[in-house]
């Protein structure tokens, strides 16, 4: 069983999130590495491939995602979940089993813990 993994690619001086496509995710969600996946870290292009891997990744229970169409600032009020689009969004189209916040510290990183 694999518990965690990072998506991630190298530049010549570190390391830095993937940016996952729409066929990628799919892949990734249908390969043995994804089915045993238990924790990811991954930067998506668009919001609805967050949505493919937490339907699609059976085993998957904790998720750090970058999304690139995210709006967040780093001008926009953390106490103020109201305001902020893509978590609104999330919650709309996931199950109420999933929990689903923005971390405070990494303001671009939504955290997903699935149940």
């Amino acid at each position: 069983m694999i518990r965690w993994q990072h998506v991630k690619e190298r530049n010549e001086t570190n390391y830095y999130p993937s940016r996952v496509e729409n066929e990628q995710c799919i892949q990734l969600s249908h390969s043995p590495l994804g089915i045993q996946c238990e924790t990811l870290l991954i930067t998506v292009k668009n919001r609805r491939n967050i949505l493919n891997l937490v339907n699609n990744m059976s085993n998957l229970q904790a998720l750090n995602v970058q999304c690139l169409d995210d709006n967040w600032t780093d001008e926009n009020d953390l106490t103020s979940s109201i305001d902020d689009e893509l978590v609104e969004w999330l919650r709309q189209q996931l199950p109420s089993t999933c929990t689903i916040m923005r971390d405070t510290f990494h303001v671009h990183d939504i955290r997903l813990w699935i149940r």
